[in-house]
C-alpha cells in the first residue's frame, strides 16, 4: 500500500465489497478511521488497514 490513507470507496474497491459494508464497519467501530475537519470525509490510515487485515486473517485461521 502506497498511500497514507484511503477513502471508503477505495477500501471497498481494494476489499471487493460494497462501500455500505465499510460504512457499517466504521459505524460499529470495527474499522479504525478519522474524519477530516474540512469536509467530514472519512479516511482510514493505511497502517490501520494493514493491521485490521492481519487481525481478520488471524481470526479466519483460528475459526476456519
Amino acid at each position: 500500500m502506497d498511500k497514507i490513507a484511503y477513502s471508503v470507496k477505495e477500501i471497498a474497491e481494494i476489499l471487493q465489497i460494497n462501500r455500505y459494508t465499510v460504512y457499517e464497519w466504521i459505524k460499529r467501530n470495527k474499522m479504525p478511521h478519522n474524519r477530516t475537519a474540512k469536509n467530514g470525509k472519512i479516511l482510514v490510515p493505511a497502517s490501520a488497514i494493514e493491521e485490521w487485515l492481519q487481525g481478520v486473517r488471524l481470526v479466519n485461521t483460528l475459526f476456519y
